[in-house]
């Protein structure tokens, strides 16, 4: 009975173990070797040894079986099991000394959300402090650093649209390390209303959507106009106002039914105006008409038929989208003969003549 008495309460006494880190070659002890301890299957701690390579475990019973991975810059990792036989236990652990520049960290990029691997990603990446260079993820969204020591600290940053920028830190603790860096997108998600303008003939006008105090402005393209933009929510109230050149300014107010909407406004198509334009070139010299000078006429930023001059130096415009209180916008084409200019002319109701003078190289 006093032997099992006095086994049972050696197995329980409290315990500690003392490791001593040192190179193999040198014999020289390690300071700030990094020792992840696992006792009994359960991870209970990290130590960095002293600057005598020691490192102490304490609260430790006898029989306690432990698993102890050491890493240090420059040496090779080192993995040992120890089991405790007594209350206090010295081990020593040898680490073997790397050649220079054997590690590498493989790096991989991919959506935090959809776990894509995002190709085309340049990575630059800072060393221990000292810049290294940029490198680009591949296909498989994946890039190689080389050239590196076991204790390395590699800065990576990240500037990939429409991702939030990213700035992440990876440790090289394996001469083989492989780390996968996850992007956020930023990006709001920009919803569509699209403005259709229901009139005949067509004539390109000036849209305005008031959504949330932000004011979105477009010209139509044959009558149609897409605006997109965080601001355009479903549920979202839309002011809105057509300008159609030569007619009153109509708005009126839109709820955004669904993340893609249309707006369909009937515009009432005036009575044409049948107002003409006449345009005529002279000479700033001579004062004499500038025959087939080539001239392009524009009318809210719409091309009208291109055309040159006659021999009395006139360009006249017939098109039944001249209204009044347009503006035209007249380009004459640079030649061998004469510089080139832009001019504008405000249509009125009648008499619409303008004379350019242009000047001869």
């Amino acid at each position: 009975k006093d032997k099992t008495k006095k086994s049972f309460h050696q197995f329980a006494s409290p315990a500690f173990v003392e490791l001593i880190i040192y190179d193999k070659q040198t014999n020289q002890k390690l300071a700030n070797a990094m020792c992840s301890i696992t006792k009994n299957g359960q991870k209970i701690s990290v130590f960095n040894s002293s600057a005598s390579g020691s490192v102490v475990i304490p609260n430790l019973s006898v029989g306690d079986q432990l698993q102890v991975s050491i890493t240090l810059r420059g040496y090779s990792e080192k993995s040992q099991q120890i089991i405790v036989t007594q209350p206090a236990t010295q081990v020593p652990i040898a680490l073997y000394k790397l050649q220079p520049s054997t590690a590498y960290v493989e790096l991989t990029v991919a959506d935090k959300e959809t776990n894509q691997k995002l190709s085309g990603v340049a990575c630059q990446i800072t060393k221990n402090g000292v810049p290294v260079g940029t490198f680009t993820t591949l296909s498989n969204g994946s890039v190689s650093i080389n050239n590196l020591d076991v204790g390395d600290v590699l800065m990576v940053q990240i500037t990939f649209w429409p991702y939030q920028p990213s700035t992440q830190y990876v440790e090289v603790k394996w001469t083989a390390t492989k780390v996968t860096l996850f992007l956020s997108n930023s990006q709001p998600v920009q919803n569509t209303m699209n403005v259709v303008l229901l009139m005949t003939p067509c004539v390109d006008s000036v849209v305005n959507l008031t959504a949330q105090g932000r004011l979105l402005s477009m010209s139509t393209s044959q009558c149609k106009a897409i605006f997109s933009d965080p601001v355009l929510q479903v549920g979202t109230q839309i002011l809105y106002t057509v300008q159609v050149p030569g007619q009153n300014i109509l708005s009126g107010v839109k709820i955004m039914s669904q993340s893609i909407d249309t707006l369909q406004i009937q515009i009432d198509t005036p009575t044409p105006q049948n107002i003409s334009a006449q345009i005529k070139l002279i000479d700033s010299f001579t004062g004499q008409p500038i025959q087939n000078q080539q001239v392009f006429v524009y009318a809210n930023n719409i091309l009208l038929q291109p055309t040159s001059t006659d021999s009395n130096g006139i360009l006249k415009i017939n098109d039944n989208r001249l209204v009044c209180g347009q503006t035209l916008k007249i380009m004459c084409q640079e030649s061998s003969r004469y510089n080139g200019g832009i001019f504008n002319m405000i249509l009125r109701q009648t008499n619409n003549k303008i004379t350019i003078m242009l000047l001869p190289k």
